[in-house]
């Protein structure tokens, strides 16, 4: 077993649990962007996506227009390929 992957359950071991979605950002924000293994941006990205939804969720009206939302979808793909370029290399993730 590799050291990295050692390291990495060993993170979630200790107790990387959440209830709240409000909980795993700033779990997100602790364990993983506060060391430098995971770029700022990326938790900015969670909290303006997070309170995108919240206000639409309890809100009885909302406005995006469309640059907002083409910005949004954009954050997420670069996010995501983020996510997906990181599991590889951590080797948890195949292809």
């Amino acid at each position: 077993m590799s050291e990295e992957y050692q390291r990495i359950i060993q993170k979630a071991e200790r107790s990387l649990h959440a209830s709240k979605h409000s909980s795993a950002i700033a779990l997100f924000g602790r364990e993983f962007v506060k060391n430098g293994e995971v770029p700022r941006r990326y938790l900015t990205y969670v909290n303006l996506a997070f309170k995108t939804r919240q206000v639409a969720d309890y809100s009885f009206e909302i406005q995006v227009t469309e640059k907002e939302a083409q910005a949004g979808i954009e954050r997420a793909r670069e996010f995501l390929g983020f996510t997906v370029d990181y599991l590889r290399k951590k080797g948890l993730l195949g292809g």
